[in-house]
């Protein structure tokens, strides 16, 4: 039997760096997020190092700061080959969360529309309940973002698809998913209560 691979050098200063936040050590912790982009040895590290600094930078308040470490950590997901559409994933959400957060709906929009493509995809190619719930919630980021827009219409209907995803799951394994099943349901009927 082969014997595992030893864990890179990025990937032992990135644990080191979760069990410093943890313990909330952040001058240690901003250190080391000057370290890892060195450490990086491809397009999937350079990633990683860029959401993990635009998450610290989020954390502090900084969001412009969150925002650029953000779009780097996407433009580099977007060429890792193969695809890693979870990383990928990853870097759209941070992007559009930082965009609505920042009261940038358009931004936003553009950004989780991608999100909802890719989540589609991978719930088509693999129907599991994890990728249908990640669908789920791509959809209500989506919503959210119309409905910042002024498209309340759109949103509903966006909840609306969520809806029957939550209901699916929720009828599989209730006490995983009754959670998620109430607050879209709360939300469809917010939404159309406004629309009345």
């Amino acid at each position: 039997m082969p014997a595992e691979p030893a864990a890179s050098e990025f990937d032992a200063v990135r644990e080191e760096l979760r069990r410093l936040a943890r313990e909330e050590q952040w001058p240690a912790v901003a250190a080391i997020l000057g370290r890892l982009p060195k450490l990086a040895s491809d397009n999937r590290e350079d990633a990683l190092a860029a959401q993990d600094l635009g998450v610290f930078r989020r954390s502090q308040g900084r969001r412009d700061e969150a925002w650029a470490a953000f779009d780097q950590a996407l433009a580099s997901a977007r060429v890792v080959e193969p695809l890693d559409a979870d990383l990928l994933a990853g870097a759209l959400t941070d992007v559009g969360d930082v965009a609505l957060e920042a009261r940038r709906p358009e931004v936003a929009v553009g950004v989780y529309e991608e999100l909802v493509a890719l989540r589609r995809t991978q719930a088509a190619e693999a129907p599991v309940a994890t990728a249908r719930r990640l669908l789920s919630l791509a959809l209500e980021r989506l919503a959210d973002a119309r409905e910042a827009r002024g498209f309340r219409s759109k949103a509903l209907t966006l909840y609306e698809e969520s809806l029957v995803i939550a209901q699916a799951l929720a009828a599989e394994d209730f006490e995983a998913h009754g959670r998620d099943l109430a607050l879209t349901r709360e939300r469809v009927e917010e939404l159309r209560a406004r629309l009345a």
